[in-house]
């Protein structure tokens, strides 16, 4: 510390330093004798100023802790004897005197974590680690609680003025590293203008002057805000991944509206072709820095960063602190465990929040309160729940947990300790070193954010053109760069048939789609853009002004004759709806006279909400109609018709990014499906849609077989045209397991026996059951029942033989004898599969009974008033729930004989208790489902009955008076019953 104390002030700290420490008598000074203390603070005292000299002083502290009247009595000691000057310092745990209570609350959650007792709000030992009295203190309030210091203030003052060093970051001011590949007398800029000008050349060889005015407008701005350095670095990132095969994103964000980004490879969607703006990603107006984000390969962007870091030096590169926040659901979930709300109550209360927000949009604890009349009367009759009420609000936004972001690193001109406070944090079970401030406050002081992001529909796309190759498709980069494939359009999305696609597979997705017919990019991009809160419910519009079914209208029927000529190439391929941010930006420049940058501005003020801000703005768009001709009541309807619709525009740089990725994932799913499905579950996480992807192969006509070692690849795969077949890694409980059945098979041969295949291979138990019940070795003759008996004394046989083999064993063990077992029942066997391969792998329960499908499933028929639907089907579940009026019901998930899976069907509790026994999972029965035709329901189904398909032969005969002993017998039944006159046939 000598050495350095140069320029250096020092305090002598709170009640937890040294000398307070030796007055109190504190841990380790608490044997020691009075004289032993007073000796050994006169040594310290004297070490301080011998170091510091005049810059030591003593603090004086008052929060209303007794132990600081104790440390106050010693700093009035040793300041008469040294002639030491005093300051009054604070404390600051919390901003204002009211925030002691949630500084409280955040203490009492704090020590209740990591599975212990929760610490009660109330618990007088919650006050020994939180204080009152530690808000931050004006000046007056300071000098009022210090009377015997009537110096200190002054003292306090002279520090502040001594203290001139300041960190090296001004508003305004970026500290980027240099791009390391410059010659000796080379600019960033002579760089990037160079870089541009072939990549100008290579992405306009026809180039117009519209484009090169463009070029020279957009590396004129980068220029003169200073990012020249930044838009190489970012370049260098995205070249050399591509360079390793790594596969990089088309774009994401407003960044894919540049042509310098374009030209430099970082995007690739021609900003002049798709209508992008250059000043939506940055302007002169903007204070902001550019934010380029940049997806690549899930699997692979940890190469990307460790590039980053060799790139640039690995003290220069680190990642970013994120921090977990509390919500309105866990803030009150959370105070009740201090308030004492018993588990199962904190579930209850959670729940109804979730629900509120859900259903009425409430953010906040007020306004869950004003919907939900049952959490009034909670209130009203809980006094715990009543005081979580009170603080819920206050306790939502603030910390909970530090994490790692999962894309973004910084990196630093120079060491990166000399710019930012980093720490190490755990994460995956390895240390990785972050910085102690996010990444907004990272942007804020002007260093360099990277978001390496990892994007698993780019993997998708890989594996699916690799199987595709080994397939005999040549499906190449250029065709998936095309957009224009009528086919594509024309069988994927316009059929709706999107499952599996980024952003456009899920079911209001298909619907609209299937709707919408599209025919072209534009089509696909704007559905991208219209499909969220807010902008959904101009879809029905859209479509129908597509169609030629309604008038295209723009912006408003109010404001339409008056702005057509102005507004109508802007807004034309959107038909007349302001989709997209850059819309509202070129409306704005067409009707007020703005230039782009002001525009920018605009847009940002009508999503921001700021109301100062968006008065100036109204103000300046209205006057600028004026100039423009239109007048001050027409500029003032056209601002508020365009505030209505600007708030739910979308970037259409990002909306068409990934539209474009969409359509290459749709390219690959029309000419080679089996890859594309393949590639699809291989990267599906989720059990539900993996199986649902599965389904997708078999509507195709597309054959899945089940696992087996001798055929099976470590992933699901598609193995020839029109095959997939299951992946042993795709197995649950397998994982690693299956490459050691894959080596063995590589290095010798096919298996030729379940004994044999375990002996070769000897895996672990767990992983063995499921190959069973999954059918990966029904190659061998026998059932899996036989197999599942004798697995354990097999394994035991090969574990002793390998002994022997390697010598750890004297004697080779005998084999053991098979013992045969008669075949598990089908429903044990489709249980089975299903358990281990999310869905089944050997048929489905409903195979045996086709011919029912056939002439039976989907059959609708009135009964007085009341429209049914049968349905063959296989029960997957039944869940119990409850009504809104606290009733019991049931939900019924099935899978109908030709693989779909529909929502669940409604059940109610009389008919559950009548018809239970015949709903067991992997059963087939025939549903008669009473179908909604009216109201929010219509379409939806109510389970009525349910009939075992085993018993269909015989009912069938009693209806029609026949005798039903064959499936033959059973069709002649059905071919009578056919001709019954409307609603006469019963279920």
């Amino acid at each position: 510390m000598s050495q350095h104390s140069e320029g250096v002030i020092a305090t002598s700290s709170c009640v937890q330093g040294i000398l307070p420490q030796l007055a109190l008598a504190g841990d380790p000074y608490g044997r020691w004798s009075k004289r032993e203390r007073v000796e050994k603070a006169h040594e310290i005292t004297e070490l301080y100023l011998d170091i510091f000299g005049e810059d030591f002083y003593l603090e004086a502290h008052r929060h209303g802790i007794e132990d600081e009247e104790t440390m106050n009595d010693l700093v009035q000691y040793l300041a008469s004897k040294y002639d030491i000057p005093v300051i009054t310092a604070n404390d600051c745990h919390y901003a204002r005197e009211e925030d002691y209570e949630i500084q409280k609350v955040r203490t009492c959650l704090s020590l209740s974590e990591g599975g212990g007792e929760n610490l009660h709000f109330d618990d007088p030992e919650a006050t020994k680690y939180a204080h009152e009295n530690m808000h931050i203190k004006g000046a007056g309030e300071m000098i009022d609680l210090f009377e015997e210091f009537p110096e200190a203030a002054t003292n306090t003052m002279r520090i502040a003025e001594a203290c001139d060093a300041r960190l090296p970051m001004d508003e305004g001011e970026y500290f980027f590293p240099e791009f390391p590949d410059l010659g000796p007398a080379e600019t960033p800029k002579e760089r990037l203008t160079q870089e541009c000008a072939k990549g100008f050349r290579q992405r306009y060889p026809n180039a117009s002057q519209a484009h090169q005015d463009r070029m020279r407008y957009e590396l004129g701005v980068i220029d003169e805000m200073g990012f020249n350095d930044y838009f190489l670095i970012v370049a260098d990132l995205v070249r050399w991944a591509k360079s390793q095969g790594i596969r990089v994103g088309p774009g994401r964000g407003s960044a894919a509206g540049s042509m310098v980004t374009y030209c430099l490879g970082i995007t690739n969607l021609d900003p002049m072709k798709h209508d992008l703006l250059f000043d939506r990603f940055l302007n002169r107006a903007r204070t902001t820095m550019p934010d380029i984000d940049i997806d690549f390969d899930d699997d692979r962007r940890e190469e990307v960063i460790s590039y980053i870091g060799e790139r640039y030096g690995e003290d220069r590169v680190t990642e970013v602190i994120t921090f977990d926040r509390y919500k309105l659901k866990s803030s009150v979930r959370n105070l009740g465990r201090i308030f004492g709300l018993k588990p199962t109550e904190q579930d209850a209360v959670a729940d109804k929040i979730e629900q509120v927000e859900e259903e009425e949009g409430a953010d906040t604890m007020e306004e869950a309160l004003e919907v939900s009349p049952d959490l009034r009367q909670k209130r009203e009759n809980d006094e715990r729940f009543d005081r979580i009420c009170k603080r819920a609000d206050a306790l939502q936004g603030l910390a909970r947990h530090p994490g790692r972001h999962p894309a973004a690193v910084i990196v630093t001109p120079g060491e990166m300790t000399d710019y930012v406070p980093t720490r190490t944090m755990k994460s995956g079970g390895e240390d990785h070193t972050v910085t102690h401030f996010d990444g907004d406050q990272l942007e804020d002081i002007g260093l360099l954010k990277i978001d390496v992001l990892g994007l698993a529909a780019l993997n998708e796309i890989d594996t699916a053109l690799e199987m595709a190759q080994d397939l005999g498709h040549d499906i190449t980069e250029e065709d998936l760069d095309g957009r224009d494939d009528p086919a594509v359009y024309e069988n994927i999305f316009a059929e709706g048939d999107t499952r599996g696609i980024f952003q456009f597979e899920s079911g209001g997705m298909r619907q609209f789609l299937a709707e919408m017919e599209p025919t072209e990019f534009v089509h696909i991009a704007a559905m991208n853009a219209l499909y969220r809160p807010g902008p959904m419910e101009q879809i029905p519009s859209f479509i129908d002004r597509m169609h030629g079914e309604e008038e295209t209208i723009y912006i408003d029927r109010s404001i339409h004759d008056q702005i057509k000529e102005d507004v109508a190439d802007v807004l034309d391929d959107t038909y007349g709806i302001m989709v997209f941010q850059e819309q509202v930006m070129q409306v704005c420049r067409r009707l007020a006279g703005f230039d782009l940058g002001e525009a920018d501005i605009m847009r940002r003020a009508i999503g921001k909400k700021k109301q100062k801000l968006l008065m100036e703005q109204k103000q300046k768009f209205v006057q600028g109609c004026i100039d423009q001709g239109y007048g001050r009541e027409l500029g003032e309807t056209i601002f508020q018709k365009i505030e209505e619709f600007a708030d739910y525009a979308f970037n259409r740089a990002h909306s068409s990014s990934y539209a474009a990725l969409a359509y290459k994932q749709a390219y690959i799913k029309h000419y080679c499906p089996a890859a594309f499905y393949a590639a699809a579950v291989q990267a599906e996480g989720d059990d539900d849609k993996r199986a649902a992807l599965i389904r997708g192969l078999h509507k195709r006509g597309i054959e899945v077989k089940r696992p087996s070692v001798n055929e099976s690849k470590a992933k699901f795969a598609a193995t020839e045209e029109g095959v997939a077949r299951f992946g042993l890694s795709t197995i649950k409980n397998v994982g690693s397991e299956a490459e050691v059945f894959l080596e063995e098979r590589e290095k010798g041969g096919p298996f030729e026996s379940f004994m044999g295949c375990l002996c070769r291979c000897t895996p672990n138990a767990r992983a063995v059951k499921a190959l069973i019940k999954a059918g990966a070795f029904d190659d061998f003759g026998l059932s899996r029942a036989t197999m599942m008996e004798n697995h354990d004394k097999v394994l035991t046989y090969a574990r002793k033989r390998r002994k022997y083999q390697r010598g750890s064993r004297k004697s080779m063990p005998d084999a053991p004898q098979i013992h045969e077992v008669a075949a598990f029942p089908r429903k044990s066997r489709f249980r089975q599969e299903r358990e281990v391969a999310v869905t089944y792998t050997s048929g489905a329960p409903t195979d045996e009974v086709e011919w029912l499908a056939r002439h039976l499933s989907g059959h609708e028929h009135v009964h007085k008033g009341t429209k049914y639907r049968l349905e063959l089907a296989t029960v997957m579940q039944v869940e119990e729930a409850t009504t809104r009026t606290g009733n019991r019901m049931w939900w019924v998930t099935y899978r109908t004989a030709d693989g779909e899976v529909p929502d669940s069907a409604a059940m109610w509790d009389s008919t559950y208790e009548a018809i239970s026994e015949h709903l067991e999972p992997d059963t087939p029965v025939v549903l008669v489902l009473e179908t909604d035709v009216a109201g929010d329901y219509a379409g939806s189904y109510t389970v009525e009955n349910a009939v075992p398909a085993r018993q269909i032969p015989a009912r069938l005969g009693q209806v029609a008076c026949v005798e039903t002993d064959s499936p033959e017998a059973a069709r002649s039944a059905l071919e009578r019953l056919s001709q019954l006159p409307e609603g006469e046939m019963r279920a």
